[in-house]
């Protein structure tokens, strides 16, 4: 019978070399969503129920937390969006950068690669 590694805890995240959890959430592609989508995601997971929370990411240490972080990055992301299309470029550059940092703070298998 196999043993299954639990993850380790690094830092302030979470990593797994054995990929147990990244077959286990359902984190979307925010890339492939539209500003709507996006604000929509902010609205049900920035202030989750632990059962969301749970159905969004699994229930390891921190799945409320890290249900804020991607709420976070959704938000930041619809805003840029919303800046460029009024031409706000500057603004939307600032929101981007906010975006790429949460997405650096992400453990690497709660990361979209832009295939789903």
């Amino acid at each position: 019978m196999p043993v299954r590694r639990l993850p380790r805890l690094h830092g302030n995240h979470m990593e797994d070399d054995t990929n147990y959890f990244r077959n286990k959430h359902n984190i979307p592609n925010f890339d492939a969503m539209t500003s709507e989508e996006l604000m929509d995601f902010w609205k049900k997971y920035s202030r989750p129920t632990r059962k969301d929370a749970a159905a969004l990411v699994g229930k390891q240490k921190g799945y409320i937390t890290l249900c804020g972080q991607l709420a976070a990055y959704a938000c930041n992301k619809a805003v840029a969006m919303r800046c460029r299309v009024r031409g706000d470029i500057q603004a939307a550059e600032i929101y981007e950068k906010h975006c790429e940092l949460d997405y650096e703070r992400l453990p690497d298998w709660a990361k979209w690669d832009g295939t789903t």
